[in-house]
This record gives C-alpha cells, structure tokens and sequence, in this order.
C-alpha cells in the first residue's frame, strides 16, 4: 500500500514475480494535478530501493530455504 499525494489514503500498488533492486513501478493517475489540466493527474511513481544482508543465521537461512521451490 502507497500513501497518496494528499496523505488521506493508501493505494494498492499489486506487484507480480520478483521485485529487484531498483525497480520502478508506476501508479497512473495518483500524482500531482497536471499545471494545465488540474482536473487531471500525473503518475506516482515508485523506486524500490532493496538491500540485501550480508549475513543469515542458521535459522534464516532454512527459512529461506524452505520458501524456495
């Protein structure tokens, strides 16, 4: 969930497959009005920014086993 522009409520923002270092996705028409057209919006758009350890516990890494095919 992604807090809108106004902060008054949270849009879903569906991701499929695997999310990589990043990735960006967009959400249309949740941004800024345009400056023209303020009965349109622009797009959300959203970085992900992912960083991955650099070391798993024993536990982690069954964990992380166990949710892999």
């Amino acid at each position: 969930m992604i807090p809108n522009i106004d902060g008054n409520r949270l849009i879903p923002l569906p991701s499929h497959g695997v999310v990589k270092p990043e990735t960006q996705k967009r959400i249309r028409g949740e941004g800024l009005p345009l400056p023209k057209q303020p009965h349109r919006r622009g797009d959300i758009i959203v970085n992900f920014d992912i960083t991955f350890p650099e070391y798993l516990s024993a536990e982690q890494q069954q964990f992380v086993r166990n949710g892999l095919p």
